[in-house]
């Protein structure tokens, strides 16, 4: 088996394997959030569409930049309007993950990036959005 081949079997084991545990949260009266790159082929996956079909969750599309997501620029750091898909059962969630924007005056620099971008590892989550820090 090629590389390439096996990263996507392994990726396709962990995506049904979370949809395993959101079966599991939903059905013991739990809630569930999954995220991932708005663009990504797995909301195309059997495995996802069947859990849509089943429980009929709310998807979202939001921008990393509206809650912190920076980068490094020459500037000091940028915030990343990286389009995230967000799956979830709770509307209080939804609501706040399915932001688009951060930048409504127009007055910050926002880098685009798409999910194969260069800069996604060097991403970090603002201290205070972070939880706990």
């Amino acid at each position: 088996m090629r590389k390439n081949d096996k990263r996507l079997q392994e990726a396709r084991e962990h995506l049904s394997f979370s949809m395993e545990l959101y079966d599991l949260q939903l059905r013991g009266g739990r809630h569930f959030l999954h995220e991932h790159p708005w663009g990504a082929s797995s909301w195309h996956e059997s495995v996802v569409e069947d859990f849509r079909a089943k429980w009929q969750p709310i998807v979202v599309k939001g921008n990393g930049c509206s809650h912190g997501m920076t980068t490094p620029d020459s500037d000091g750091r940028e915030l990343v309007a990286k389009p995230t898909g967000w799956m979830t059962d709770s509307k209080a969630v939804a609501n706040c993950v399915g932001v688009t924007s951060s930048n409504l005056d127009g007055d910050v620099k926002i880098f685009e990036v798409s999910s194969y971008g260069k800069r996604l590892s060097s991403f970090q989550m603002a201290p205070e959005l972070r939880g706990g820090s």
